[in-house]
């Protein structure tokens, strides 16, 4: 049946505004910023998905910070 069900615990707070990217070679998806979808707060977090949990990374030195429908693309250096 179609639908939304919910998959794994722990996964990042609801928002809108954010970037998303298929990191292909690692076989995940990563998520960065957008906005609080109940507050329309800013948020600066990143978050992995591999397929079965959520995982929040946390981000050391400098940041892009917040940002509003950022663009994110993953490059294959191979």
């Amino acid at each position: 049946s179609g639908g939304w069900r919910k998959v794994a615990e722990g996964a990042p707070r609801g928002r809108y505004a954010h970037g998303m990217v298929i990191e292909e070679r690692a076989g995940v998806v990563l998520l960065y910023s957008g906005a609080a979808a109940h507050r329309d707060a800013p948020l600066e977090d990143m978050w992995q998905w591999d397929g079965t949990r959520w995982t929040a990374i946390r981000l050391t030195g400098p940041t892009p910070g917040f940002r509003y429908q950022p663009v994110m693309v993953a490059i294959d250096e191979t």
